[in-house]
């Protein structure tokens, strides 16, 4: 019978074979069947055009569809305002759409901040980044 790991001697055989299979963490996460499934589809139908799409198509055909089959809450390219940084990433994920909702605000919020404080009036001046 084929082992389902290489033991390299780290953990004893009859745990990783006996105990750690029980444990919580090692357990098939709910809808991975079916996560596993959509994006087995999601494949099927998409793999021919994969072939020759660019960056921009590749993320609105094949990724961002995978990140609502898995779940995920993302914001796409946040603002610097969001992290408070000069680079831009191509995600940002979330555990839920209230937490994405608070980077929303948090970013509008140091926005407003980031006026207010550049400017005697309030408003923006030339050249103030934004």
């Amino acid at each position: 019978m084929q082992k389902a790991h290489n033991n390299k001697e780290l953990f004893s055989n009859y745990y990783l074979e006996e105990r750690l299979p029980d444990r919580k963490a090692w357990q098939e996460p709910d809808g991975l069947t079916q996560a596993y499934q959509e994006i087995s589809e999601l494949y099927e139908e998409k793999k021919d055009i994969l072939k020759s799409t660019k960056e921009a198509q590749t993320e609105e055909e094949w990724i961002k569809p995978i990140l609502e089959i898995l779940g995920f809450k993302y914001i796409t390219q946040p603002s610097e305002s969001i992290f408070d940084t000069t680079k831009v990433p191509d995600y940002a994920f979330f555990l839920n759409d209230e937490d994405k909702k608070k980077a929303y605000k948090a970013a509008e919020d140091n926005k407003k901040t980031f006026l207010t404080s550049h400017s005697p009036s309030g408003m923006p001046s030339a050249g103030a980044g934004i």
